[in-house]
């Protein structure tokens, strides 16, 4: 498979590789749609990635969610066929199909058996241009969302991501989760769901990208015939994030709380993700919490048997990013565990071990591989690559950024990234918690009601 081949390419880095995408990848203009195909007859099947210029950003403040909601909607019912007919089509066709929603955009991926593919497709397309949305349905699953939100409380991991995301993020803008909340989901009308489908198909700027052999020429008469999309000229204006938060401790009281889940972490500004060293940035999470390689882990979990699990992440899109370390543990010890998170950062803001840096570096390269070795996962990346403004060859370059990276500046990275000073602290656990927080010096404490989250 020519995928594996750039596999391979991948770990020499030699002129074979970069000659990969100029062999393989071809360029098209479908009446003002990009379309990039890289052409791969090495099996009988096909992967297809629709690339909307709009996101969750563009749902307004009082019906958050809707975009979500279009794309999981979307085979609900069209103006021919029934909910059934139309996933009892797919199903038969072999399609697999799903979309995933960002603040900044939104994509849509189909993937299948080649001799279904004109089937498949024109009925994705036929979708998108007609979905009607029935009331009935809709409703149905509002109820069955609405009943979900009620009970994260139940999921005491989940409430603590929903309520980090908003406290983190404040004030920037990217402070919802692109899910919505109970009182937005509740004002989402069939209506709105076709107005914003209207409006994905005919005025968000739009890309594809596709993976298969010569079945896919039939695509562009589909684009044109079938979905009936029109590329825009407009420019998306994201919000900028010009400040972070600072310091901020939060307890989330819950019932039945025997454990305490912890969330700490930070907004990233525009100004950070804007520069060239986000390789560096990504890595000094990896390093952290990259598995149970991770400093986080081996010192929270094999030293200190604190908890089970701990992970790490700085993650950036187009306009923010956010950094983030996830874990938790028993009640009775979460201070010893926020001092121990605290003796890590700053163990590795002097100091890296160099074992553990070697490895962390041969783990980041093979993660990096794995994540293109998939047709999705590599079409994935040259799409969030055109997002992001970078060239597509530098999919290339990655192995070569991580060997720049030394101890001495990963350690930088690591106490400008995750520099406790810095970052938001969420804790949901039981209400007791608040008096040992107090009385371990965290006089700045504030306690939260989690149903205004929901």
């Amino acid at each position: 498979m020519k995928l594996l081949t750039l596999m391979l390419c991948l770990y020499s880095l030699d002129l074979m590789a970069k000659n990969y995408l100029d062999e393989s990848l071809k360029k098209f203009n479908w009446n003002g749609i990009e379309v990039f195909w890289i052409e791969d007859d090495s099996l009988p099947t096909f992967d297809v990635l629709f690339y909307f210029g709009s996101g969750a950003l563009d749902d307004g403040n009082e019906k958050i969610g809707l975009t979500e909601l279009t794309f999981s909607e979307l085979t609900s019912g069209s103006s021919k066929y029934s909910q059934k007919q139309i996933v009892e089509s797919l199903e038969f066709f072999g399609t697999n199909y799903g979309s995933r929603v960002t603040h900044e955009y939104s994509s849509f991926n189909v993937s299948g058996l080649n001799k279904n593919f004109n089937p498949s497709l024109k009925l994705i397309c036929h979708l998108f241009n007609e979905a009607s949305y029935p009331k009935t349905e809709i409703n149905k699953s509002k109820t069955r969302i609405l009943a979900g939100m009620k009970d994260i409380v139940t999921n005491h991991g989940a409430l603590a991501d929903h309520i980090f995301r908003i406290e983190s993020m404040k004030g920037s803008g990217y402070d919802f989760p692109t899910t919505g909340f109970m009182s937005t989901i509740k004002k989402i009308e069939s209506n709105d769901l076709k107005n914003r489908l209207s409006y994905l198909s005919n005025q968000a700027p739009k890309r594809i990208y596709m993976r298969g052999d010569s079945t896919l020429n039939q695509l562009k008469n589909i684009v044109r015939n079938d979905c009936g999309w029109k590329q825009s000229k407009i420019k998306v204006q994201l919000p900028s994030v010009k400040k972070t938060a600072g310091q901020k401790i939060f307890l989330v009281p819950v019932p039945d709380a025997n454990q305490a889940q912890i969330r700490i972490g930070r907004i990233m500004t525009t100004k950070e993700v804007g520069e060239d060293d986000y390789v560096l940035k990504s890595f000094s999470g990896k390093y952290l919490g990259g598995g149970f390689a991770g400093r986080l882990v081996q010192e929270l979990r094999v030293k200190r048997a604190l908890t089970y699990s701990a992970g790490a992440f700085v993650a950036e899109q187009k306009n923010y990013g956010r950094i983030g370390i996830t874990t938790f543990t028993k009640n009775e010890t979460l201070v010893p565990m926020l001092n121990a998170i605290n003796d890590v950062i700053t163990s590795v803001s002097k100091k890296p071990e160099d074992e553990n840096f070697k490895l962390a570096v041969a783990n980041a390269k093979g993660t990096f591989l794995l994540s293109l070795e998939s047709s999705a996962g590599f079409l994935m990346h040259l799409l969030q690559f055109d997002h992001f403004g970078r060239d597509h060859e530098e999919i290339y370059e990655y192995s070569d950024k991580i060997d720049t990276i030394t101890p001495k500046k990963l350690a930088a990275a690591v106490k400008e990234n995750f520099d406790l000073k810095e970052q938001v602290i969420v804790i949901v656990g039981n209400k007791s918690l608040e008096k040992d927080l107090k009385a371990s010096g965290f006089k700045n404490l504030e306690v939260l009601d989690y149903k205004k989250y929901l």
